[in-house]
């Protein structure tokens, strides 16, 4: 589950928006990268996404939310790429600021998902370009946002709601979980992911991680992330459980965690 969400969180980070690498791509004209765009991507992930949280919208006890809780725990969640499958960037559910609106019903129905968007956002801001003069900076911004409302004819508003349904879920759980408070050393914070205290220590070189960064590594290295060495034993800090021992790793013996 934690690899599941954290791949999610990976690719909602760098699909999302279009400030970043892939929307620069698929902006370009380039022969070939016309089915390339982020419909397709952000559709599946989105399609898992409320899949696995739409059990926990029933459950009454936070205890039961084990996919919400495992996303929220991922380091690289980010609410902001969740917000812009609805084409807001600050207030998703809430909002209904980037649902499409500023789009006519022409350049709505004419953009397919076997099409790139991309193509027909970048002729609507050369004209809105043409049309202002040099004041179409900002319509472009938004005209620019992805939004799953902005496909009526391939998403109907059942699932926009459901999407809807899991943004306000997720929301409501970020705020109760609540920031980290201020006065926390970040000294004693993982160097690897900066999510969560260092308190696995490795043996014998003495450097150390979370726990859940080690875990990961040795899944298919046994080396030190820092300085090479062979980790022969892992230990747990906080209750000086030893978590891993080089011994234990064969075919009958999985890693514990």
């Amino acid at each position: 589950m934690s690899r599941l969400c954290q791949l999610l969180c990976q690719v909602l980070n760098r699909v999302s928006g279009w400030s970043g690498c892939f929307g620069h791509v698929v902006s370009l004209e380039i022969p070939g990268l016309e089915t390339i765009h982020h419909y397709p991507i952000l559709t599946a992930v989105t399609g898992i996404l409320v899949t696995l949280i739409r059990h926990d919208l029933v459950q009454a006890s936070s205890k039961g939310q084990v996919a919400t809780r495992t996303l929220l725990n991922e380091p690289s969640f980010q609410l902001s790429s969740i917000y812009q499958l609805l084409g807001d960037s600050e207030n998703g559910a809430a909002s209904g600021d980037g649902g499409g609106a500023g789009w006519s019903s022409q350049t709505t129905m004419a953009t397919s998902p076997t099409s790139s968007p991309s193509r027909a956002i970048t002729a609507a801001n050369s004209s809105s370009s043409s049309n202002s003069g040099g004041g179409g900076g900002g319509n472009a911004t938004a005209v620019n946002k992805f939004s799953l409302k902005k496909y009526p004819e391939h998403i109907n508003s059942c699932e926009i709601t459901q999407v809807e349904r899991v943004v306000s879920h997720l929301e409501a759980c970020v705020k109760l979980k609540g920031e980290k408070s201020p006065g926390e050393d970040e000294d004693s914070l993982c160097t690897i992911c900066y999510a969560y205290p260092a308190s696995a220590a490795f043996k014998p070189c003495s450097h150390s991680s979370c726990r859940a960064c080690v875990t990961q590594h040795l899944m298919n290295k046994t080396d030190c992330f820092f300085c090479k060495a062979t980790i022969q034993e892992v230990v747990d800090e906080t209750s000086g459980i030893v978590v891993y021992q080089a011994t234990s790793l064969n075919k009958d013996s999985p890693l514990k965690t």
